[in-house]
């Protein structure tokens, strides 16, 4: 009799509990489908930004390719910018192949005479920055440029994950203010 009197008692406590109860479980499940939905949201921006480093990827690869056949300053700034990254801390033969992957090898029978000749001179001379500078890289269009950074970052990791000092002070300390003073006079003609 006594178990009848508390349940009694305690049945609109029980249901009480149970309304809660229930309240949150459906709290908690809008919750895992807004998590849920969050998630996908999430995955399909990234998706979408995966895709628009892929295009530009593409993009760089199109604009590196048609500069490439048809500008020799820049085969020759490319080439000779690359090996001075490169041997900031020894060349190794991975950045070599890379390097020769991006513009050919120097004594390529496909290239001219002439342009075998300066690709095997950029190599011998060992060029210093200031020089590529002054040489080849001030005769380049800012796009020019752009597509070289690229470059240069795949070539600075060429050796694996490890990228050494040399290469971080010269991209940090040399490439970078070289490419923001191009930045402003391009914004400079802009105005």
């Amino acid at each position: 009799m006594m178990d009848t009197a508390i349940l009694i008692v305690l049945a609109p406590v029980l249901e009480k509990i149970g309304e809660l109860a229930g309240a949150a479980a459906a709290q908690g499940c809008r919750k895992l489908k807004k998590v849920y939905y969050d998630d996908k949201i999430e995955e399909a921006r990234m998706e979408g930004f995966d895709c628009g480093l892929r295009q530009g990827s593409n993009e760089t690869a199109k604009k590196f390719i048609i500069q490439l056949e048809t500008n020799e300053k820049f085969q020759f700034a490319t080439w000779a910018t690359l090996l001075y990254v490169a041997r900031l801390d020894g060349l190794s033969v991975t950045e070599k192949q890379m390097i020769e992957m991006y513009v050919g090898a120097p004594d390529s029978p496909i290239k001219r005479e002439d342009i075998q000749y300066e690709y095997l001179r950029i190599y011998d001379e060992n060029l210093d920055f200031q020089i590529i500078k002054e040489r080849y890289l001030d005769e380049l269009d800012n796009e020019c440029i752009y597509i070289l950074d690229e470059l240069i970052k795949k070539v600075m990791s060429a050796d694996g994950n490890v990228v050494v000092r040399e290469k971080i002070n010269f991209y940090d300390y040399e490439w970078n203010p070289y490419v923001s003073i191009r930045r402003s006079e391009e914004y400079d003609k802009g105005r």
